[in-house]
């Protein structure tokens, strides 16, 4: 007995892209290294799109080819077939069109002649083997020396003549392949050549056919106009030449209609027309023509639709069009796989879909044909059905063509057979499954929601049809889903129908409870009673009625199978959110104190009778949490009586922890039975309305009156705070905004204390906001007093007394906005009361500071040289809008920097030394910041002026740290200092060999000698020698050295005095000072000069009553230390 299926299975080699196949012979892939790397270089080759399409077949030495059968006459011969199974297979995979044969041979062997012979023995072996076939033969010589294309080799052009003159080769049959690094390349280029003989090779079949073809004559050799053309445009894929394959295609299409359909070929002309049809639209794609392709199809169907053949096997007529349809399914979607569109209206779930609609049609007629056939003929009329010739032939008549069967016997068994066959052995329902399978995931991809819904459905009714009630169940409960979700509300009604039925066969307790919930308030009364009837006879652990219009057997087994059906949980939870169930509550709290929660559970019946209840409970939750609570519901009777609105009450003491947190009803529980594994809870969330109203606020505009109007009049209340006991302590912080920028902000706490009870566990907790960002909270300190705290703070507080005043200080290192919560919390007479409070501030600027170097003449520097000295000037302004102290400054400097003392005028400060020539004069060797004890207000501004030198150079570089101890002005003990490092400017100190100091007077007069005394000081330990020269002024006329060489000892000074002859008024600049060394070993001689120079100085006139020239006047500016006034 064989299963016919299989006949309608298109062959394997039709649904490829057919390629030359090459066969390759001389290669041992297991003993030699060369030889397999040259086969995985053309393996290789065949998973690249751009390599020729060409398939490689490895040849044993043993390996033999098909013969050619003899060409008979075609003046006597009548065909016995349209095509042969074999043949395409043949050309496919045993007759190649080019045979390569390998040898490893170099020109310069010295075994020449022996491997000669052996190569030229190779290829006339295989010519012999191919004896009667046109396949073309060449020799691939694999060399181990690349030749050089530069130099003519005449020994291998020499050698290379004999072989063509021994194997009888041609010169193109000839090629040689060198194993080296380039083999890739070298293996592509033979690919292509070996796909040139390839295609002549075909191109011979071609004409060898299209010769056989103009003996033949359409009267009686109609199939061989077909198979010709079949043939040729085969050919013509393997030569890559699509345009010709598809016109003899068409051709053998067109040939084929001609045909004339009898009962006997009528099977077999459309098989091989399937067949023809489907290579006539995989070419239209190839050619970029899918339009074509899917006309034809069309027309394919069209034409054939009605040729249904023998009437007892018409069910065989759906099953060819139900494979046509998937077939050209599974084509479109491989193009689409490649790049060709398609769109919601032409995709493949479409004929997927089609398919499967003729496969539903073969098991219906199959089943009215075959339901009979209980007995299989004997002998097999089907034997051998494996072994046919031609596709589509019967088996009890292979190669047989006449118009009536030659024993109706033998055909009426046959017949028989594949009736037999169809209804025992043929899984139509799996068939028909997988081809929704197919349709459905494509309609979901093209996104067709609604179309791949209405596949899923019939699906559900394909498994329930098959028996499979589990699998048909699923698909109908996502469906109810979906199609409730959309209201369309009399499919629902239908489903529900199925469903309950499918559930009851495969005793689906949990599923079977859940339908029945719904299906009590979709179904009329009587049946509204029957199911209610079943739901209880269930949670009681009996057997539920069955459903009806069920067969009897199946009926049956459903029974035997309730009898000890449970649930796979001890219960069923059922979400009547989902669907409108049968009982609706409503719950609301109408009592949430700390002492006392209360619950209200209005309840609305629509079950068509009585129904008692085992359990009722509320379950409860906080946001935020997992844990839930249930609580059981006080009743007095536990039967929900119908049409009536019954209230019921819960309650209960809050937990301690809860108080002051969102309370929140979770679901209401309504548990019907009590056996474990039929037991069936209602989960309801309190609301009441009707889930599937897309506005549930538009149910108040239905005209509603009675139980219904008193029902929709109540409003639920599912969550709400449960509130503290007032707390008597009040809780008030004082603070003046804004902050102040790394300031210790100070916040006072007022704890009032009203309780007439004692107070225990109070604390004061100060937290950031939760709206703070992470980086704000990574720069804000808090802090006591005494001790730095971090966030969260929590500081225990006594509230013995009635008051209590503490200090807190927040410090912000940047300027944005801060947020604090803070809460008092304590416990009283066992309840704990909460304060809560939130203190908002601005940060902003405290002081701007400003530092810069100046000469001993305060000029601005930007170098600064050693054992120099300079000025450091600190200027604080500030920004606050409250007064600033400035308790202590402090100037930190490096290491090779130092401060120089002051001389202090009329001091009293102890530890001065005291001038022995002037008693009000004193020098203070560590002198103090002027900036301590300094108070500043908005705008102020206050300056320190430090002389330092710099003992040793260095790169650029800041040369100390201003420590600035301050706070806002407040009383005593209710501040905190705030320390702020305020770093130098950078700044480069050079090295000093030489220095020049400049005494002058503080001003000059008219015509009056003015004295100038120029000091070079050498800080050397080497001799250096300058070249000193003044130059020439239009302000003044002097006496002194104009040029002259000056030689400095180490570490020793010379001092040079000018006389100034003032001849202008007003501000002069002296004459220019250049000073040059001799062998340029001195460096920053200009700058030396520039900085040391005054930029001018101030000449007055002369006074009517002065005649003489007057005694120069001492320059109060010539000593170069600061003179600070005490």
């Amino acid at each position: 007995m064989t299963n016919l299926d299989r006949d309608f299975e298109f062959p394997a080699e039709l649904l490829v892209q057919p390629q030359a196949l090459v066969g390759i012979s001389g290669l041992d892939t297991l003993n030699n290294a060369v030889h397999r790397a040259v086969w995985d270089a053309l393996s290789a080759s065949r998973r690249q799109q751009d390599r020729p399409p060409v398939q490689f077949k490895l040849l044993a030495a043993s390996h033999e080819f098909p013969r050619p059968k003899s060409k008979k006459s075609y003046d006597q011969h009548i065909p016995k077939g349209v095509l042969k199974r074999g043949w395409m297979h043949k050309h496919l995979t045993q007759v190649p069109s080019v045979v390569v044969v390998f040898c490893d041979l170099d020109w310069d062997d010295p075994q020449w002649e022996e491997r000669k012979l052996e190569c030229v023995s190779r290829v006339q072996s295989l010519r012999e083997a191919l004896k009667g076939r046109g396949s073309r033969v060449c020799l691939v010589l694999i060399q181990r020396k690349a030749p050089n294309l530069a130099v003519e080799d005449t020994l291998g052009a020499e050698r290379a003549k004999e072989i063509f003159q021994a194997a009888d080769l041609s010169n193109k049959s000839l090629y040689i392949l060198p194993h080296n690094e380039h083999l890739l390349g070298f293996t592509a280029k033979l690919e292509s050549a070996f796909y040139d003989l390839a295609k002549s090779y075909y191109q011979h079949e071609i004409r060898q056919i299209k010769q056989h073809r103009e003996h033949l004559n359409k009267k009686n050799h109609q199939y061989l106009y077909v198979r010709h053309h079949f043939k040729i445009g085969f050919f013509c894929e393997l030569r890559q030449d699509l345009v010709t394959a598809h016109c003899h295609y068409e051709e053998a299409y067109n040939s084929l209609l001609e045909a004339r359909l009898l009962d006997t070929n009528e099977f077999e002309v459309k098989t091989v027309a399937g067949y023809i049809s489907y290579k006539v639209s995989r070419v239209h794609f190839a050619l970029n023509r899918p339009r074509d392709a899917i006309s034809h199809f069309k027309a394919h169907i069209e034409h054939y639709r009605h040729k249904t053949g023998h009437n007892l096997l018409l069910f065989q007529h759906y099953a060819w069009l139900s494979k046509q349809f998937s077939m050209f399914a599974e084509l479109l979607e491989e193009m689409a796989h490649q790049g060709f569109p398609s769109v919601q209206t032409q995709h493949p779930g479409f004929y997927y879909k089609s398919a499967a609609k003729y496969s539903e049609q073969r098991k219906v007629i199959a089943n009215q044909l075959c339901k009979n056939v209980t007995t299989y003929p004997d002998p097999d009329p089907l034997a051998n059905w494996d072994k046919l010739e031609f596709y589509g032939q019967r088996p009890w008549r292979p190669c047989q063509l006449s118009a009536e069967p030659l024993d109706p016997d033998l055909e009426r068994q046959g017949i028989l057979a594949i009736q037999y066959n169809e209804f025992h052995n043929v899984d139509e329902s799996a068939i028909i499954i997988g081809l929704l399978g197919n349709a459905i995931s494509q309609f979901k991809k093209y996104k067709c929601p609604r179309m791949r819904r209405h596949l899923v459905v019939q699906m559900a009714d394909e498994y329930y049809e098959a028996k499979d009630y589990g699998k048909s169940l699923t698909l109908l409960t996502h469906m109810l889903w979906d199609y409730r979700v959309e209201k369309w509300y009399s499919i629902v009604d239908k489903l529900l129908v199925k469903a309950l039925a499918t559930a009851f066969l495969s005793a689906a307790v949990s599923e079977y409870l859940t339908l029945c919930l719904e299906a009590v308030s979709r179904s009329q009364s009587q049946e509204a009673v029957r199911v209610v009837e079943n739901l209880v006879t269930v949670t009681n652990g009996g057997v539920p009625e069955p459903e009806a219009n069920l067969p009897v057997e199946e009926v049956a087994a459903a029974q035997q199978k309730w009898s000890v059906a449970r649930s796979e949980s001890p219960s069923v939870i059922v979400d009547t959110s989902l669907f409108v169930p049968p009982i609706q509550m409503k719950a609301t709290i109408i009592h949430h104190e700390y002492n006392s929660l209360r619950v209200r559970i209005t309840v609305r019946s629509y079950l068509p009778v009585a129904i008692n209840f085992s359990s009722f409970k509320v379950c409860l939750s906080h946001p935020g949490s997992q844990h839930i609570t249930e609580h059981d519901v006080t009743t007095d009777s536990q039967t929900i009586v119908p049409n009536k609105i019954l209230t019921f009450y819960c309650d209960l003491l809050p937990e301690p922890a809860d108080i002051g947190k969102i309370v929140q009803i979770s679901s209401i529980l309504l548990a019907i039975g009590n056996i474990i594994g039929r037991t069936v809870i209602l989960s309801f969330n309190g609301l009441g309305t009707d889930p599937n109203s897309t506005y549930p606020e538009l149910m108040f505009f239905k005209q509603v009156k009675g139980e219904d109007l008193e029902f929709m009049k109540v409003k639920p209340c599912l969550s709400s705070v449960i509130s503290r006991r007032d707390p008597l302590v009040s809780l008030k912080i004082s603070h003046k905004s804004p902050a102040l920028l790394h300031e210790w902000y100070p916040l006072k706490v007022v704890l009032e204390n009203h309780e007439t009870s004692p107070i225990s566990d109070a604390f004061l907790t100060f937290n950031l906001a939760q709206t703070t960002d992470q980086q704000t909270a990574q720069t804000t300190e808090f802090s006591d007093l005494n001790s730095l705290l971090s966030f969260p703070v929590n500081v225990k507080v006594d509230l013995a007394s009635s008051k209590l005043e503490k200090s807190f200080f927040v410090k912000s290192e940047n300027l944005i906005s801060r947020q604090l919560d803070v809460r008092l919390s304590y416990m009283v007479e066992g309840n704990c009361c909460i304060s809560d409070t939130v203190v908002s501030f601005d940060v902003k600027e405290a002081f701007s500071h400003s530092s810069k170097y100046m000469a001993i003449n305060f000029d601005a520097l930007d170098e600064v040289f050693t054992s120099d000295v300079f000025r450091i000037e600190n200027k604080i302004t500030s920004q606050s809008p409250w007064p600033m102290v400035i308790h202590s400054a402090h100037l930190k400097l490096v290491e090779n920097v130092k401060r120089e003392g002051v001389w202090c005028y009329k001091s009293k400060r102890e530890g001065l030394v005291r001038d022995e020539n002037d008693q009000d004069w004193g020098y203070d060797a560590e002198p103090k910041c002027s900036l301590s004890g300094v108070t500043l207000n908005e705008n102020e501004w206050a300056v320190d002026v430090a002389s330092v030198t710099a003992a040793h150079p260095s790169d650029a570089g800041s040369l100390g740290t201003l420590l600035l101890t301050w706070s806002r002005a407040g009383e005593e003990g209710s501040v905190k200092a705030t320390v702020s490092p305020l770093n130098l400017p950078e700044v480069r100190v050079l090295e000093c060999l030489l220095s020049m100091d400049v005494d002058v007077p503080g001003h000059g007069v008219l015509r009056q000698f003015y004295p100038v005394k120029y000091v070079l000081s050498n800080h050397s330990s080497r001799l250096l020698v300058l070249q000193l020269s003044v130059d020439p002024s239009e302000n003044f006329l002097f006496a002194g050295p104009k040029e002259c060489e000056v030689h400095l000892q180490p570490n020793s000074s010379k001092e040079f005095e000018y006389n100034m002859f003032p001849l202008f008024c007003g501000e002069m600049k002296l004459p220019k000072v250049q000073l040059k060394s001799a062998d340029n070993s001195v460096p920053h001689l200009d700058l030396i000069v520039s900085r040391a120079l005054p930029e001018s100085v101030f000449i007055f006139p002369q006074s009517r009553h002065t005649t003489e020239p007057e005694e120069p006047v001492k320059s109060s500016g010539a000593t170069p230390k600061d003179i600070q006034t005490v």
